[in-house]
């Protein structure tokens, strides 16, 4: 996980680690991955597109909640596209609440959308 903050300030090599990078996503280790998609938020690649929007049902099955959100958060920095939540967020909403879940669902359908266009 060191190695992955320390990569954040190392434009100068981050070239050769996209495909090292993307394997991360899937990582056993739920803080490597998160630190995977962290990374990829900052190094701005469109490789990391598609296998960011591919691990978010997953996520959403898993409640993975923070994961999830780290993904929509690069999506929105590689892509400049955000999509709200439908139902909306309410505040007191519990995170791992059924509409929060229904919310993540109907976010990770619009970039699988996005994709398939």
């Amino acid at each position: 996980m060191a190695v992955l903050f320390s990569l954040q300030n190392r434009e100068d090599i981050w070239g050769d680690l996209t495909s090292h990078v993307i394997d991360l996503f899937n990582d056993q280790d739920l803080n490597i991955q998160y630190c995977a998609i962290k990374l990829a938020s900052t190094m701005r690649h469109s490789s990391f597109i598609k296998p960011l929007i591919y691990g978010m049902l997953e996520d959403v099955r898993k409640l993975r909640a923070s994961t999830f959100g780290a993904r929509c958060e690069a999506l929105q920095r590689l892509t400049g596209i955000v999509y709200e939540p439908v139902p909306e967020f309410r505040e007191g909403q519990c995170f791992y609440s059924e509409l929060s879940t229904e919310s993540r669902i109907n976010i990770a359908l619009n970039w699988k959308k996005y994709i398939a266009e």
